[in-house]
């Protein structure tokens, strides 16, 4: 049923919506088709019927041809021959240019093309085939409408006119000028003002163009913002062509009145009077006058309908007793518009001052950073003698380290900072009193920063949720939340948080030791990003913040500290109590094995209590051997016994008279005899060796220069005692009595 009603719908409408005027008649024996004409619009889209449905119910349509004018050839094709017509083949030909389209669904079936273009007009034959029944012609006349084209207005010096137009001056004339061209057939061209009727006289020009020319001897205030209008058209199918100006005037002020009338004036003290002009357009120009002179101190404002204000403000004086006052409203742009009121009177006033902000600059806009200044606007009669700026009831003063910069009438805050964040206000003295001015209220936007006083440390046990809080100061507090958590040993983003406006709480657990560190917060707005972000230290659950959180790599490096100690002093104790053990038994053999020819024992004795009070003079043995064969007294063989000694352990490569020598020096002439001295100096004395496997290496110190050891070699120390300490503290206060040999030994060191 809703098909059928939308068939109906398209049989009916569709000759009107494609601009066709349908003569047909029926088919006969003399004509054996139907004539049909049908009219199209250039650019538009036209349907040509062509009844396809076969006399019989058994037969169909086999072949469908569509010619045009003379042509023999085919211009569009459809192929049923070998099968059902629905489904048969279509071809068009080159001069449609893929705009036909064969509709078979509608009844009559129809060709359409779509866009129109101009040379498809002329003569169409339908010729339909059919399987059994003979085949039917339809001829169709098209014929093509060619709109005109977009009028153009223009004014009586061929300038275009476009949109709002003017302004032209109340009371003057004008000419306008429609122009038209193209249209086939030639269009008519009227002027319209709203929907009545203006000119509808037009006329034809050279190339095909269509002008009508309309004149308005006098422009009245009713012609403010008249809408003309231009139409051209050439058929009653599409909407005409049209074009339309809007009339801007000036106007001419109609009425002054000053408010209050003729109020009576005290001298010495404010008073205002108000003048209010109609009619002006723009808005127009209001002067006070006293006498002949234009008086300056004037504020105006505008008022609705078009209408504006002046406020003269003023104390009368004695001088201007009797003098007469006028206020006079003009609009410039017309001469001779003037119309004004007035009448005697005297002013004078005390500063009246406003404060604004800068051009261009929006109080609801300012960011941290911007500069920022003020302009404080001052009328006064007499002039002022003085401007201060306050901030929240405090005077300032130019301060350029603090980016403050007063200049006469002007503030200037360069680089402003959220701390003048506040009322600001400027005032103006002169000698009738004070003025002070609007409050402004610089309300300064600025990145998010923490809110002091908040708790910064938090702590929890293992798998125990905590709400940490960060609030943030930020304007606009319309802030974006960002956390964080932060360690030696880890970092991580994904942290659970709600946000309310300047207000986040993020909760927290920690699951291991690792989990112990810094929760960072940080908030953005559409200013900027946080500088620095809020710290909040997580640390485990009664500890404070000196608490030590011992990391398993710190605890293993501690171990292995502990460790190298202990075996250090191990080391050190064995070595001293070997050195010890050594030392007993080396006295001990020397005191069993006395002979003629060794030293006394006493002697013996001093040389081991050397050895004692010098822990770091490697003990070497007795001698092993003594190839001299000389006769040597006891002091000769207490020489020769210690000189053997000491080459024995320092490995003297000089002569042993210089060691001897300067033991004899050291010890006197109670130790080496001239002729003991005299036969070392001579080398018919033998080193005594010292086994090897008795000496104890370590890292010995040599003697100062000028002693008796400068031409000592040192051997280097085996490598697994180049590391120990054999520090002895127990000789560490041994006085200066004491054998240069015990005296210098040095330190053995790490």
């Amino acid at each position: 049923m809703v098909f059928f009603m939308y068939f109906c719908f398209l049989s009916i409408i569709w000759p009107i919506a494609s601009g066709v005027w349908l003569k047909q008649g029926p088919a006969n024996k003399e004509k054996p088709f139907a004539s049909i004409l049908y009219t199209a619009v250039l650019g538009g889209k036209v349907a040509l019927p062509c009844d396809i449905s076969s006399p019989s119910v058994d037969d169909s349509a086999a072949l469908i041809l569509w010619y045009k004018d003379d042509s023999a050839q085919p211009i569009y094709t459809l192929d049923a021959r070998r099968g059902n017509v629905d489904q048969a083949h279509q071809s068009s030909g080159s001069q449609l240019e893929n705009r036909a389209y064969f509709n078979m669904i509608n009844r009559p079936a129809f060709l359409q093309l779509d866009p129109v273009k101009e040379e498809d007009a002329g003569e169409y034959r339908c010729r339909v085939d059919f399987h059994k029944a003979r085949t039917v012609n339809t001829v169709i006349t098209l014929k093509i409408i060619v709109p005109p084209g977009e009028p153009i207005i223009l004014d009586e010096q061929g300038q275009k006119l476009e949109g709002l137009v003017g302004p032209y001056n109340e009371g003057d004339s004008l000419v306008i000028i429609c122009q038209v061209s193209g249209g086939k057939p030639r269009p008519s061209v009227t002027w319209w003002r709203d929907y009545a009727l203006l000119d509808d006289s037009y006329t034809f020009e050279l190339g095909d163009v269509v002008q009508n020319r309309l004149k308005l001897d006098r422009l009245h205030r009713h012609d403010l913002l008249a809408v003309l209008t231009c139409q051209a058209s050439n058929n009653n199918i599409t909407v005409p062509a049209s074009n339309a100006i809007t009339i801007d005037l000036n106007l001419k002020p109609v009425k002054v009145v000053i408010t209050p009338f003729q109020k009576p004036l005290v001298a010495d003290k404010e008073t205002e009077l108000t003048c209010e002009a109609k009619g002006s357009r723009p808005a127009g120009k209001i002067t006070w006058w006293k006498a002949s002179k234009q008086m300056q101190n004037t504020r105006e404002s505008a008022l609705h309908n078009g209408a504006i204000s002046s406020i003269l403000t003023f104390t009368p004086s004695v001088d201007d007793n009797g003098k007469y006052l006028s206020c006079r409203a003009e609009n410039m742009l017309i001469p001779g518009s003037a119309v004004e009121d007035g009448w005697k009177l005297d002013v004078q006033y005390p500063p009246q001052v406003t404060l604004q902000l800068g051009t261009n600059l929006k109080v609801t806009n300012i960011q941290e950073g911007n500069d920022v200044y003020f302009e404080c606007n001052v009328r006064a009669n007499p002039w002022i003698y003085e401007i201060s700026w306050q901030f929240e009831g405090q005077d300032l003063s130019t301060n350029t380290l603090a980016g403050i910069i007063i200049s006469n009438q002007s503030l200037v805050l360069q680089k402003v900072q959220r701390s003048f964040r506040g009322r600001f206000t400027c005032s103006g003295s002169n000698n009738q009193g004070l003025g002070i001015s609007n409050e402004i209220f610089l309300k300064i936007k600025y990145a998010p920063f923490c809110k002091p006083g908040q708790k910064i440390t938090y702590g929890v046990a293992k798998h125990e949720p905590i709400d940490v809080s960060c609030e943030l100061d930020s304007d606009p507090d319309d802030v974006t939340f960002h956390w964080r958590f932060n360690s030696s040993y880890k970092r991580s983003d994904k942290i659970m948080y709600s946000v309310d406006r300047t207000l986040s709480r993020a909760t927290y657990s920690p699951e291991s030791d690792e989990d112990y560190g810094k929760l960072l917060c940080w908030g953005t707005n559409n200013i900027g990003i946080q500088r620095e972000p809020c710290v909040f230290n997580i640390v485990p659950a009664g500890s404070g913040q000196a608490m030590i959180i011992i990391r398993p790599f710190l605890a293993i490096l501690i171990a292995i500290v502990v460790v190298l100690v202990i075996v250090t002093l191990v080391l050190v104790i064995f070595i001293r109590s070997k050195r010890k053990r050594r030392t007993k038994e080396q006295g001990r053999s020397s005191s069993g094995a006395e002979k003629p020819g060794a030293p006394l024992k006493k002697d013996m004795d001093d040389i081991t209590e050397l050895d004692d009070k010098g822990p770091d003079i490697i003990p070497a043995k007795s001698p092993s051997r003594l190839p001299y064969t000389g006769s040597l007294d006891e002091k000769d063989q207490r020489c020769l016994q210690l000189n053997n000694v000491v080459k024995t352990n320092y490995n003297l490569h000089s002569p042993g008279r210089d060691c001897a020598v300067a033991m004899g020096s050291h010890y006197g002439s109670s130790i080496c005899s001239a002729s003991c001295l005299e036969d070392l100096s001579s080398h018919r004395m033998v080193s005594v060796t010292a086994q090897p496997e008795d000496i104890t290496y370590a890292d010995l110190s040599l003697p100062s220069s000028g002693h008796c050891f400068t031409n000592v070699r040192r051997h280097d120390p085996p490598t697994e005692y180049a590391k120990i300490d054999f520090k002895r503290k127990d000789y560490e206060n041994q006085k200066e009595s004491e054998t240069s040999v015990g005296k210098n030994g040095r330190e053995s060191t790490v």
